[in-house]
Parts: C-alpha cells; sequence; structure tokens
C-alpha cells in the first residue's frame, strides 16, 4: 500500500498553525519581551490580543494615509476644473453678449 500520512511529529511546522521560524528563533514575545514557547507568536492570550491591535491600527493608519492622498488629488483636479470654468464663462460673456444664464456656459 502507500506510505502513511506524516504526523505532526514528523513535520513539526504542522503541528501549530502560524508557525514563523524567525518567530521560533528569536524565543522572546514582540509583545512584552517575555519568553516565548517555541512555534507561538506571542507568549499569551494578552500579549496576542496586543499584537493583533496594533496590527489593525497600522492597517487603519495606512488606509487613511492612502484616503487622505486621493483626496488631496482630488482637491487638486477640483481647483484646476474651476479655473477652467472660471475662464471659459468669463470668455463666453465676453465674446456672447446674448448669454444672461450667469453660469458661464455660451451656447447651452
Amino acid at each position: 500500500m502507500g506510505e502513511p500520512s506524516p504526523t505532526p511529529q514528523d513535520r513539526p511546522e504542522a503541528a501549530r498553525a502560524g508557525y514563523t521560524a524567525s518567530v521560533v528563533a528569536s524565543g522572546r514575545c514582540p509583545a512584552c519581551q517575555g519568553e516565548l514557547p517555541p512555534g507561538r507568536k506571542a507568549c499569551s492570550g494578552k500579549c496576542r490580543a496586543l499584537l493583533s491591535r496594533e496590527r489593525r491600527a497600522e492597517s487603519y493608519r495606512r488606509r487613511e494615509q492612502g484616503l487622505e492622498a486621493r483626496v488631496e488629488v482630488l482637491e487638486k483636479a477640483n481647483r484646476e476644473l474651476l479655473a477652467v470654468i472660471r475662464a471659459v464663462g468669463w470668455l463666453a460673456k465676453v465674446t456672447d453678449g446674448r448669454h444672461g444664464g450667469g453660469d458661464g456656459l455660451a451656447g447651452c
């Protein structure tokens, strides 16, 4: 028959979800600097929760920075568009005295 499937003892990295070699190599909890059990990302539930909140906060900060950058681009485009609309409106009033709509759009 076929060979038996490997057990967690055969593959220690499969024994726990979230196994990372870099965390195991450090031996210290990134939240409290306490002793880190092998194969764990944090030493306790409190530290796991703290790390999760920090990751979430960093994600929100990055998202907010991206949104702020987009708002700046849109504000700049809006100012440029308003400048063009005003220029066209002024030109329409100068060249077409019959247009009395007040919106500056000649021939509409």
